[in-house]
């Protein structure tokens, strides 16, 4: 949820139920921050909506996600255009930055390791 509000969607709740008010005006896509939580899976489902356009974002987790090891997604990143950046030096979790320039490759071959 907090990750959707910061994509500036309006979030709301009711007892055991999450309203999503569909936004008018497109997401803002350059310089802007995300939390994840607690789940790393967030982060992989936000980070496939930020590869296909051009933009910069900053992604912050917390709880096990603020662990989680991102070396070989940093190095994966590059095949499909983008960067990924640690905001602390010599660490390879959150935070981090990535620039994403939008152009993917329409193919893509991945080892099997």
């Amino acid at each position: 949820m907090r990750a959707l509000s910061d994509l500036g969607a309006r979030v709301t709740t009711f007892n055991d139920s999450i309203q999503l008010e569909a936004q008018k005006n497109p997401v803002q896509v350059q310089d802007i921050s995300i939390h994840v939580g607690c789940d790393s899976d967030n982060f992989y489902l936000l980070l496939a909506q930020y590869l296909i356009r051009p933009s910069r974002i900053r992604f912050t987790a917390e709880g096990p996600a603020k662990m989680t090891d991102l070396t070989q997604i940093s190095h994966f990143l590059p095949v499909l255009g983008a960067r990924l950046t640690y905001a602390v030096p010599r660490s390879h979790s959150f935070p981090v930055r990535i620039e994403c320039s939008g152009a993917i490759p329409n193919r893509i071959q991945v080892a099997r390791d």
